[in-house]
């Protein structure tokens, strides 16, 4: 098995998956020599381009070592990013700084996964609310008694409606965040 670096696209690859470049089969011109007394001549080799090989080109690929491959894997896993000299090796370099832009697109996939997730609390919160209200509003009615809210329900109607009350609250704040540069104070999640 050989492992490279395809400078190109900055990825690994190895012959276990891509196939090795040339394969050895038996010579297809090969003839024994009926003069030989040879009881069983070997089938001579030759080497032939390998037509299911997908390494890249060789002027795109960097030689690794096991080791090398495993430094560099394992610097990934580390945070570190993988460059090229000039020459093309790989080395482990620093991952570069987020520009202004990238800071404020990360800010506002965050507002929008903060905004989706609130929004899902508030629904459910919603759903039971009123399902909590049709029981309340049961309360004295003839003939609907088993279906009247109890003590408990009546509480718990209560908390779900503060709670309701801080969510949209918390929304609200959510959504006048303006994602820029710089970090972000986001607004405190209830606890309920």
């Amino acid at each position: 098995m050989a492992w490279y670096f395809n400078m190109q696209t900055l990825g690994f690859m190895t012959t276990v998956i891509c196939g090795e470049r040339t394969l050895q089969i038996p010579d297809p011109d090969w003839k024994p020599d009926p003069d030989s007394e040879e009881i069983d001549p070997q089938h001579p080799l030759i080497t032939v381009d390998n037509p299911a090989c997908t390494l890249a080109p060789e002027a795109l690929l960097w030689p690794l070592t096991d080791a090398d491959y495993a430094a560099l894997f394992a610097g990934q896993g580390a945070g570190k990013v993988i460059s090229t000299t000039a020459q093309g090796h790989p080395i482990l370099t620093d991952r570069p700084a987020l520009t202004p832009e990238q800071i404020q697109m990360q800010q506002a996939a965050d507002q929008a996964q903060r905004l989706t997730a609130a929004n899902a609390h508030k629904a459910t919160l919603a759903e039971r609310i009123a399902t909590l209200t049709d029981a309340v509003d049961n309360i004295g009615q003839p003939g609907v008694e088993a279906f009247a809210a109890t003590l408990e329900e009546q509480d718990e109607l209560a908390r779900h409606q503060r709670a309701l009350v801080q969510w949209k609250n918390y929304t609200i704040a959510l959504s006048r965040v303006v994602p820029t540069a710089e970090p972000v104070q986001w607004p405190l999640k209830p606890e309920s």
